[in-house]
């Protein structure tokens, strides 16, 4: 719920009073929906019969799910019904939970629909036959009726008893509630609650429970509170309607205002059954999500037969305030989006999105559960975590938050300081401006500049890697993001100059702060004192695009960090990428460097800037992740989403320790470092099997990932956990190459090597004519190399990791004329990346014996999401026999048409004298600069003096005879490369194998 709902609820001009009750309205309303969907939990992977788990699994989520933590506990359940039709299904789900901070609050817990339940699901749609309310006394003229459904369920809630070994063991609820308020001093408040089929009975068992409470029609048996110390509270959750109209005025009349219906205004459930309501909310989806023909008879049927048997459905609690919910944008099935508003919607509308992740408690296991039921404790023995609900970022104007924490992460994952403040590494700071006028003049001047000191360095590749480094860090911006993408390409270059251009992400520099400040002060529309009270002048990082500053929040006192763009980061970008896209376009039209694939380079360099300079899709990423990382244990900061536009990004500070930090403090004093992983719980062996596991999950499972695990971004915490920082690379990869992929890895884990190289070459897409099985041999024979390496813990890290292996095969590949594709290189860059973590973290690692445990875990986690799935059933099912491997493998490849031997000389002699051409065209270029030109020639080139004198020494020519020179030149590459493309040949598939000579130019 947001801030103008309260205000709905508590107008302007009302007093302190109302204002206050508005916002203990939501977070009631907030703890409720907690409360109902902590009742599904495990629902789709425990056995319902297995009451003692989930009485585990309920204790668990309440003591770490932030709207209820360390609030309520388990007194009374959980009460199970099992099916009549399966004895591992259950009916019915019921809890009683006392509230630890207010005295006397108790809350009955329903859970909803169970999918696997016919009884269920019997029970929503019974709806055509209505029977007598069979409790207390209506007032004089109402004949109150509920649904035969409702009845039934009504029915089993008063019979239901606890388990035996569980609290309240033995008793039924009705006779639980009878000995507590019996025992309470003064009054008793009990909460009943639920949501779906579980809302519509919390409604009615509230009533039952009124009506039971202690009139003298009540036998006694039922009778629980004679003296009526009790006072029972209805919230509803999504209900379809129970009953009649004089059954909604009977419960209105008996819970006098203390029942509060939560409903979203895009939830297709609660109209069940109110027949005038169905035939407008069948279209309520529409223009967006298409209701369909089917869905649209179904609604039609259900009318008429309403209609025919003069059934009226009505809620009770009839002036409940809707939720107003809105359809996503991009769906097209009626169904998804009728379940998203049903369920979903309603913890964004209540403002508990980053606090309840539905498909974590519908998928929870005590198997996963990563501490036991014991909490942390205080000598007095309260807990030492905060009480936080989310929607006290949001309700500033009602008085301060319950218990504001500095930290959102709970306290038992932080860990302590490792260094001290003065060795935090300063961020250097430099002016931007403007780009000129002149960038593309100055950027060619560089580039001459850069290649006229590489060609000397040709065989010294370290000191050409620096200069490489230099050159691209002195153009910032999106030259740093080229340098990047370039580090990927460990196929063509050495790992030494892939490592110095990797360097390019720790050596970027700050802008001023008052320029930052301007930036955040527009974004968020007012100076930013009046969010934050504190911000730190002095950046904490800076990017190639970006810097970040420390900050706290005013409202809460939360700590968080402001990433923020750099001036001119847009204007830099376009005039940058136009001369760099006219350099590879030329580079790709003259077949020079065919190795490096500028088109795809070009579609890299593109797509990842693009990202970077719109927050947008960085803070839709960290939405994304932190669903999917949350199953794996791995802590992601919150967004704050409010604060944030396209240049600005403002998420949760990680009090932690950076990898980084710890691989300096590691080097510079082991014993320190050691130390500081006892006092913390740290085993650097779970940390780097939660890092590899997490890398593979994300990929195989997920399809989600986090391409950029470097040292600085990710955070050692507390009992072996880590945090993830830095979204701008997070993303997903073709699912055709994951699934080949996947199998490649399994393959390699399991010594099988044939496989491994047959899907490697599968994987590199177009093959030349090559004897395939020579080069079979010599990667079978590298990746046989690699695999012992691994079990060599002497040896350095990165000759025994995933990525040493990628790079091997990627040389052999490249030596052959094969091209590797960006999916492959962008997996290799992220290996590379994991490998420099665990290796700091680690260096003991053992590959082989990650993956393998990494797919029996993958394994499990499978057979748990599927109902009917055999133990045991193998993670590589659809793959193909492994007796027709050979020929069918060999039927995949794609070749390029073959050459003769004049051909291949021709083409070698025309790379030669297309190479020339180009360089003659550049020195035609600068001659005509420096004869037509001087002063801006003598400008550029003013660091260059023998450059200039070597120009003078050519002779003087008149402007006519340079643009007929300049046709000439053009003339001859336009024939030149015209004569080159006659020798290509296309693509072909051989159809026979090895031995087939059937190629197709």
């Amino acid at each position: 719920m947001t801030q103008s709902q309260i205000e709905t609820m508590a107008p302007r001009e009302s007093d302190a009073a109302a204002r206050a009750g508005a916002q203990e309205l939501l977070r009631n309303r907030q703890e409720m929906l907690a409360l109902s969907y902590i009742a599904y939990v495990g629902l789709y992977g425990l056995a319902a019969i297995d009451v003692a788990r989930m009485f585990l699994l309920v204790q668990r989520f309440l003591n770490d799910l932030a709207p209820v933590r360390d609030r309520w506990k388990i007194v009374w359940g959980p009460g199970v019904a099992n099916s009549k039709f399966a004895s591992f299904i259950d009916d019915r789900v019921v809890f009683v939970v006392e509230h630890t901070k207010e005295k006397n609050r108790f809350a009955v817990v329903i859970r909803g629909t169970n999918p696997l339940s016919i009884a269920n699901i019997s029970e929503v749609n019974d709806i055509f036959e209505m029977i007598d309310w069979p409790y207390g006394k209506p007032a004089p003229g109402l004949k109150p009726k509920i649904s035969r459904g409702i009845d039934n369920g009504l029915e089993q809630l008063v019979a239901i008893r606890a388990s035996d070994e569980l609290p309240g063991s033995g008793k039924s609820l009705i006779e639980f509630l009878k000995e507590r308020v019996a025992r309470a001093r003064g009054a008793v408040r009990i909460d009943v609650t639920g949501h779906s089929l579980g809302g519509a009975l919390a409604g009615t068992l509230a009533l039952c429970l009124t009506d039971l409470q202690g009139t003298d029609e009540v036998p006694e048996t039922l009778r629980w509170d004679p003296d009526r110390k009790a006072r029972v509270w209805a919230t509803t959750i999504a209900a379809i309607p129970a009953g009649d109209p004089d059954f909604a005025a009977h419960s209105d009349a008996q819970l006098d205002g203390r029942c509060d219906r939560v409903a979203n205004s895009l939830d297709i459930v609660p109209y069940t059954g109110i027949a005038s309501e169905m035939g407008i909310i069948r279209h309520i989806y529409e223009p967006t999500v298409p209701t369909g023909t089917l869905i649209s008879l179904s609604f039609d049927n259900v009318i008429k037969r309403l209609t025919a048997e003069k059934l009226v459905y009505q809620h009770a609690c009839r002036d409940a305030v809707k939720l107003e919910g809105t359809v996503r944008k991009g769906g097209d099935n009626f169904v998804a989006e009728m379940l998203y508003q049903h369920v979903d919607a309603y913890v964004h509308l209540l403002d508990l999105t980053d606090a309840i992740d539905i498909k974590t408690l519908l998928s929870a296991s005590p198997d996963d559960m990563e501490d036991d039921l014991s909490q942390e404790k205080t000598a007095n023995g309260a807990s030492k975590r905060p009480v936080w609900t989310p929607a006290a970022l949001r309700l500033g104007d009602f008085g301060p938050p319950l218990d504001p924490p500095a930290s959102l992460l709970p306290a038992k994952h932080t860990p302590t300081p490792l260094a001290t403040e003065g060795h935090q590494k300063l961020v250097e700071i430099y002016p931007v401006s403007k780009p000129s006028r002149f960038r593309a003049l100055y950027l060619i001047y560089r580039t001459i500049v850069y290649l006229l000191h590489l060609l000397p360095l040709r065989n010294r590749p370290f000191q050409a890697a620096r200069l490489t480094r230099v050159y691209l860090e002195n153009l910032g911006g999106i030259w740093i993001k080229l340098g990047q993408v370039l580090s990927m390409r460990t196929d063509l270059f050495s790992n030494e100059f892939c490592e110095e251009l990797a360097n390019l992400q720790e050596r970027s520099f700050g802008f001023p702060t008052d320029v930052a400040r301007r930036i955040i002060d527009d974004c968020l529309g007012h100076p930013l004192e009046q969010t934050f009270d504190v911000f730190e002048e002095v950046p904490v990082a800076a990017a190639s695009l970006s810097q970040v500053h420390k900050a706290r929040l005013r409202k809460n006192g939360v700590w968080v960090a402001i990433k923020v763009q750099k001036p001119y980061a847009r204007e830099y970008f376009q005039k940058d990428f136009s001369w760099i896209s006219f350099l590879f376009r030329t580079f790709d039209r003259l077949g020079i460097g065919e190795q490096f694939g500028w088109k795809g380079m070009l579609n890299e360099v593109k797509e990842v800037i693009e990202d970077e300079l719109d927050y947008r899709h960085e803070l839709a990423a960290i939405r994304d992740i932190r669903r999917t990382l949350k199953k794996h244990k791995i802590y992601v900061p919150r967004p704050f989403d409010a604060l944030c536009n396209d240049r600005v990004l403002v998420m949760e500070f990680i009090h932690g320790v950076s990898v980084a930090e710890y691989i300096r403090v590691n080097r510079a004093d082991p014993e320190r470092a050691r130390k500081w992983c006892e006092e913390n719980n740290i085993s650097c062996k779970k940390v780097a099997k939660t890092l590899c596991h997490s890398l593979l999950r994300q990929m195989f499972e997920d399809n989600l990932c986090h391409g950029d695990i470097h040292p600085g971004n990710v955070v050692m915490l507390r009992n072996s956990r880590i945090a993830f920082l830095d979204f701008g690379t997070v993303g997903s990869f073709d699912t055709e190459f994951i699934a080949a992929y996947r199998l490649y890895l399994t393959a390699l884990a399991s010594q099988n090597f044939s496989e491994a190289v047959d899907l490697m070459l599968w994987l590199s897409g177009e093959l030349p004519v090559i004897d395939i099985q020579v080069v079979r041999f010599e990667v079978i024979s590298a990746m046989r190399s690699w695999y012992a390496r691994t079990r060599r813990r002497s040896l350095p890290v990165h000759q025994r990791s995933l990525a040493s292996s990628s790079d091997e095969v990627g040389k052999i590949l490249m030596r052959y004329r094969m091209r590797v594709n960006w999916s492959m290189l962008k997996l290799g860059r992220t290996y590379h990346t994991l490998d420099m973590t665990i290796g700091a973290v680690y260096p003991k690692v053992n590959y082989p014996k990650l993956l393998k445990s990494y797919y029996a875990k993958a394994t499990r986690r499978a057979n748990q999401r599927a109902l009917t799935a055999l133990a045991g059933l193998p993670q590589r099912l659809g793959g193909y026999a492994s007796i027709v491997l050979p020929r069918f493998r060999e039927r995949l490849f794609v070749f390029m048409a073959g050459r003769s031997i004049i051909e291949e000389i021709i083409i070698s002699v025309g790379a030669l004298l297309r190479f020339l051409l180009v360089v003659l065209a550049a020195a035609l270029g600068l001659v005509y600069l420096r004869q037509h030109h001087p002063e801006l020639a003598a400008q550029l080139f003013q660091h260059e003096p023998r450059l200039l004198h070597a120009i003078d020494m050519v002779p003087y020519i008149a402007p006519g005879y340079w643009a007929v020179l300049a046709i000439v030149v053009f003339i001859m590459i336009v024939k030149h490369q015209r004569l080159l493309a006659r020798t290509k040949r296309q693509p072909v598939r051989l159809p026979g194998g090895q031995g087939s000579s059937q190629v197709e130019a």
